[in-house]
């Protein structure tokens, strides 16, 4: 999971200025801004879990604008890695 994290947050790092981390009770793993908003991504190698809800369900209540969360697992970070440019 946090070989996967280091790896989209490098990735993501190409792209955005900035790349930062977002937590209050919860965590959401990285968050960008950029022309289009803020967009929260939350990675887990063994997939999505009910914290990783939770805690972007507290992100959108301090964020209702940002754009809709990219959720990045074993089973979709090959195709995230090639599209996400």
């Amino acid at each position: 999971g946090k070989k996967l994290e280091a790896v989209v947050f490098l990735h993501l790092r190409k792209r955005h200025h900035e790349v930062c981390y977002w937590r209050k009770n919860g965590e959401v793993d990285l968050v960008t801004s950029d022309e289009t908003g803020i967009t929260p991504y939350q990675i887990s190698w063994e997939g999505i879990k009910p914290r990783h809800e939770a805690a972007l369900k507290e992100f959108y209540d301090a964020f209702p604008q940002a754009n809709p969360a990219v959720l990045v697992t074993q089973s979709n970070a090959e195709l995230f890695l090639k599209t996400e440019r």
